[in-house]
């Protein structure tokens, strides 16, 4: 969330206009939101694996980023909570609902 509200500017103009990227640069982006997708994947999977998160489907990845890259509609750096107060609210909510009930 920090770095959303470190760049809002630049990352407002990306979220709502990559779709229009091409050449290079599209192939660029789509590795870049691969490459962080997969980080995620991997900490879902490590989770489970732990016996901590209950899955690490692909769709709770999406859910998760989901809920922080589209937070540059709303996000207000100097809104009513900071944005490491907003992403620490958000982790706590998606992650505590994948967390398994003994874990918890």
């Amino acid at each position: 969330m920090q770095a959303i509200a470190d760049n809002l500017p630049e990352l407002t103009v990306y979220f709502a206009e990559h779709r229009a990227l091409t050449g290079q640069r599209r192939a660029s982006a789509l590795e870049m939101r691969a490459h962080f997708e997969q980080v995620w994947q991997a900490i879902l999977e490590q989770g489970v694996e732990a016996a901590v998160f209950k899955t690490s489907d692909a769709l709770a990845v999406k859910g998760i980023l989901g809920t922080f890259n589209y937070s540059y509609l709303w996000l207000r750096p100097d809104g009513e909570k900071t944005p490491v107060e907003v992403a620490d609210f958000f982790c706590d909510m998606l992650l505590e609902g994948l967390v398994v009930d003994d874990a918890s």
